[in-house]
């Protein structure tokens, strides 16, 4: 069987523990709560950040590597710099439309803080692990 050439170039992840975490509450929440929570969750973990590739990311390109805001080759991230714009503007609408409530909004906000520490931490056990080499602590006769 032939492989593709940018395969031997893939990394294996093994997801980590906070990774999981992350996963399994996502997946609760999106079982088990009202849509209006649900939407602002996924909201939070979209990466949509409007202003981002314009203000930096289409900036750096130029800078570091010469690709003018129409090169074909960045042409994805110039697009999404007006479209994510966009869908924050519909994702935003959303969630004002399914959260109708106080309550509705104070869980909204409580799950949001939640999935975006869970981000956090199952970022940082990344960085911590492929980056500075860290190897968990584990009980003797264990990985």
């Amino acid at each position: 069987m032939q492989r593709n050439p940018c395969q031997a170039a893939l990394v294996i992840f093994a997801a980590k523990p906070a990774w999981w975490a992350r996963s399994l509450y996502m997946y609760h929440t999106t079982a088990t709560e009202p849509v209006g929570v649900i939407l602002a969750m996924q909201t939070t973990q979209e990466g949509q950040m409007p202003g981002l590739i314009g203000e930096v990311l289409l900036p750096a390109f130029e800078k570091h590597y010469g690709f003018k805001r129409t090169a074909p080759e960045i042409e994805f991230f110039t697009e999404h710099d007006a479209a994510d714009v966009e869908h924050s503007r519909r994702q935003i609408e959303l969630c004002g439309r399914h959260l109708d409530t106080p309550q509705l909004e104070g869980r909204a906000e409580q799950v949001a803080q939640e999935i975006c520490e869970l981000r956090w931490a199952s970022i940082s056990e990344l960085y911590r692990s492929e980056v500075l080499g860290e190897k968990e602590i584990l009980p003797p006769g264990v990985g």
